[in-house]
């Protein structure tokens, strides 16, 4: 899903394009014990001042499917603001990507806790001007995410500890197709998937 206040697929004439992706129906069985806070602890620190530039973005579908009081901005770079939040019904987990420049485009996708405790979130999102785009991922906590850790990390962490759940490829280029990474204090490992960003004509 995506918005742009005042038009949801169109900025300055462009289209705006968010390629989400979440994780195989396979993947879908029940993970005991597991929730919304053990995967993603920000999710249950407390919103502050920082959060709400962006939850005050929310607009259209994304305001429609997120819970605005549970938007929680993890990192920042020259590209975009990177936030995590839960959607309206508190059970799916979600990443939400908002845009530096022009259009005030963002992108979200959301996924079960289920879910996400297999694949994680990811998603590409890209403006009306040329190289104006992002592609970020958000893993479980209990991933050891080390060895992906080869792209430059968002300049600014707002949240340090949400922060260390999020990678950014801003080339797309920095990460590998596929890598078993191995679960922390014995947890099962986590086969991370790159996102494949489409091609688009600007």
């Amino acid at each position: 899903m995506l918005t742009k206040k005042g038009a949801s697929l169109l900025a300055g004439g462009v289209a705006v394009t968010a390629l989400l992706a979440a994780s195989a129906p396979s993947f879908a069985e029940a993970i005991p014990n597991t929730t919304v806070e053990k995967l993603v602890p920000t999710l249950g620190s407390e919103q502050a001042t920082l959060d709400l530039p962006v939850a005050n973005e929310l607009d259209g579908v994304i305001k429609d499917k997120i819970d605005q009081s549970s938007v929680r901005v993890l990192a920042s770079d020259a590209s975009a603001s990177y936030a995590t939040a839960l959607d309206r019904s508190g059970k799916e987990i979600c990443i939400i990507v908002s845009l530096e420049g022009p259009g005030e485009v963002m992108g979200s996708s959301c996924t079960s806790k289920e879910k996400f405790a297999r694949a994680g979130l990811k998603v590409f999102i890209s403006g009306p001007e040329a190289g104006q785009e992002s592609t970020a991922y958000l893993l479980p906590k209990d991933v050891d995410m080390s060895s992906l850790k080869k792209s430059e990390p968002p300049t600014k962490k707002i949240r340090s500890d949400g922060a260390e759940q999020l990678i950014v490829d801003p080339t797309g280029d920095a990460l590998p197709a596929s890598a078993e990474l191995p679960g922390k204090n014995g947890k099962s490992p986590f086969l991370f998937t790159k996102l494949v960003k489409p091609s688009i004509d600007k």
